[in-house]
């Protein structure tokens, strides 16, 4: 949801991260682990799938072999 939001660059590596002070509960830390887990997960699935299409426009649909 937008409980917990990032943003992930190509590089893997996180450059901005917000959580929803109503999502802080000091009596389940858990649950606020993991919902950045599944905002990361989230954001590099969405990732793949943008350097997927920006590949297969270079390359006209040709796989490479790495």
């Amino acid at each position: 949801g937008e409980q917990v939001k990032l943003v992930l660059g190509g590089d893997h590596k996180i450059y901005n991260l917000e959580i929803n002070k109503d999502v802080i509960d000091p009596e389940d830390p858990e649950m606020l682990s993991d919902l950045i887990v599944a905002a990361f997960n989230q954001a590099s699935e969405e990732l793949e799938t943008v350097s997927a299409e920006k590949m297969n426009k270079i390359t006209g649909g040709v796989k490479m072999p790495f």
